[in-house]
């Protein structure tokens, strides 16, 4: 079993009262992978509601959203999260 390191950071940039722009990284790292990072941001509404993207190195592209009605009609915390792999094609001289 390899082990596994994650380095995370993010920050809570106040746009106004109720409005708030979280930048946000993370390295994942193991012994026999080759080092991964996401980058993102997640806009903040009300600390009801949230919607984010994320870029991963490998190619993937993720949203997320939040809503605090979707929570309250679950009793507990449910994300909708959709990502979608690119795949970069190699450039040839013509």
């Amino acid at each position: 079993m390899s082990r596994q390191y994650y380095l995370f950071g993010s920050y809570d940039f106040s746009v106004e009262t109720n409005t708030i722009i979280q930048p946000s990284f993370l390295v994942k790292m193991s012994e026999q992978l080759k080092p991964q990072v996401d980058i993102g941001a997640t806009y903040i509404y009300n600390d009801g509601f949230w919607a984010g993207l994320a870029y991963r190195t490998s190619g993937a592209l993720i949203a997320k959203y939040r809503s605090k009605s979707i929570r309250t009609y679950f009793l507990d915390m449910h994300m909708i999260i959709h990502s979608r792999r690119f795949r970069v094609l190699p450039t040839g001289n013509s």
